[in-house]
């Protein structure tokens, strides 16, 4: 016979399948960005003494919940005007690039065809590749406009562990973490980490080409060499379509730390 701990072992797994197919029928998406959350938690912390990455874990792990909550906080104020059209906007940009995405789907699926419905998806204001995700996510998984909140804020926090680890290098624990922290849960970052805008994916970019920036410093073998900076073009790329002027502001970042370091050696 069973004991009663296995049985309540086997009656938890039922409760939480039940809750992660109810989830996932009710926001697929959602449940890809929770997926999304494991391997960045656990990731960060890799070759870290265990003290650390303990502390580590919990920061990360307190920083997407207060995201979490911030997003289930907008969910709930919006409950009154929830429909097909609510998006739960924060700002006019967050409604346009939504909406655009979502009109993109709609001419898709043929629900639309308009005239106006055209003009507005070839539109060349806003026109960056963060829209056509945007837009595929929509075709993809239905309407997002809170799901995707919580993807940008993985997607933001992925970055700033980048950053981490590179600054833990350089400078030690305790001034990266405390970095980081700040990086988390700074109010402006914090809530522009949750908007349906670029911000996140422009972050998380920045900071790849800072870190394969640093892999090069390091002289490593040949075929790495060709993977960073194939790398770095692709990103400074991505920067580039993504805000104009970007490639500027990236190479005059990169060609500034490397004189800081050639004065500093």
């Amino acid at each position: 016979m069973m004991g009663r701990r296995t049985v309540t072992n086997i009656q938890l797994s039922i409760a939480a399948g039940l809750l992660l197919g109810l989830l996932f029928t009710t926001s697929p998406l959602t449940v890809a960005a929770l997926a999304l959350m494991v391997p960045v938690v656990a990731l960060a912390g890799r070759g870290l003494p265990s003290s650390e990455r303990r502390v580590l874990a919990a920061l990360l792990v307190a920083a997407l919940a207060v995201r979490a909550a911030a997003i289930g906080a907008l969910v709930t104020i919006g409950i009154p005007e929830h429909n097909d059209l609510a998006i739960g906007s924060l700002t006019g940009d967050d409604a346009y690039y939504l909406s655009r995405a979502i009109r993109t789907r709609d001419v898709l699926a043929g629900f639309a065809g308009g005239k106006y419905d055209y003009f507005v998806i070839h539109d060349e204001y806003g026109r960056t590749s963060y829209l056509g995700l945007l837009t595929a996510l929509q075709v993809i998984f239905g309407p997002t406009p809170f799901s995707m909140r919580l993807l940008n804020a993985v997607v933001f926090v992925a970055g700033a562990v980048l950053f981490f680890r590179m600054a833990r290098r350089a400078f030690g624990s305790l001034p990266a973490m405390t970095g980081l922290a700040l990086l988390l849960f700074l109010p402006s970052l914090l809530w522009s980490s949750i908007s349906l805008l670029k911000e996140s994916a422009y972050f998380l970019c920045s900071a790849m080409v800072a870190y394969c920036a640093l892999a090069l410093t390091r002289r490593p073998a040949a075929g790495r060499t060709v993977a960073c900076l194939a790398a770095l073009a692709v990103l400074i790329w991505l920067l580039d379509d993504l805000r104009r002027g970007a490639v500027v502001l990236s190479v005059s970042g990169l060609a500034l730390g490397v004189l800081i370091r050639v004065a500093a050696v």
